[in-house]
C-alpha cells in the first residue's frame, strides 16, 4: 500500500478479496509474508502489523513467527487500544527462533504521540534485526 492508496484501503483491496472471518486470524497475513519472501534475498522487509485485540490462532502464529526468524522479514507488531496484547507481548520474547523477528509496540492512541516517537518505537530492534539477519546469511547483502 502506498500513502495515495491509504483511503479506503482496507475496504477496497482487503475486505473485496478476502472473506473476514468473526475472530481475528494473525496466521494468514503471516503465512503470505512467509511465502512471499524466501531467504536468503538482499532486501530486508519490515512489516508493521497493526491489532486492536487478541487472536483466535495463537498457536499457528507463533508457529509461523518461528519460521519467518529464517526469513528476511521483521514484523512489528503495533497494538492498539486499551487491551493488555499479552500475546503480542509473548510473540516479542518468543524463544527458539534463528534470531529475534519480531517487536512489539503498545499505543492507546496513534493521534496522541507525536510522530517522532511513533518512528522511535517502530523502529527500535530492527537494526538489532538487521545486523543479526546479515551475520546469519538471512540477507544477502
Amino acid at each position: 500500500m502506498t500513502l495515495d492508496e491509504v483511503e479506503g484501503y482496507v475496504e477496497r483491496v482487503i475486505l473485496s478479496r478476502y472473506k473476514i472471518r468473526e475472530a481475528t486470524n494473525y496466521a494468514p497475513p503471516l503465512r503470505l509474508i512467509r511465502d512471499k519472501y524466501p531467504r536468503p534475498q538482499p532486501v530486508p522487509v519490515f512489516v508493521i502489523f497493526f491489532t486492536d485485540g487478541g487472536n483466535a490462532d495463537r498457536p499457528a502464529s507463533t508457529k509461523l513467527v518461528r519460521e519467518l526468524s529464517a526469513r528476511p522479514v521483521f514484523v512489528q507488531f503495533v497494538g492498539i487500544g486499551n487491551e493488555d496484547f499479552p500475546f503480542l507481548r509473548k510473540l516479542d520474547e518468543l524463544p527458539d527462533r534463528l534470531i529475534d523477528n519480531a517487536g512489539f509496540m503498545h499505543v492507546n492512541d496513534l493521534e496522541a504521540i507525536t510522530d517522532a516517537e511513533l518512528y522511535d518505537r517502530l523502529l527500535n530492534g530492527f537494526p538489532r534485526w538487521l545486523a543479526d539477519a546479515r551475520q546469519r546469511g538471512i540477507l544477502t547483502a
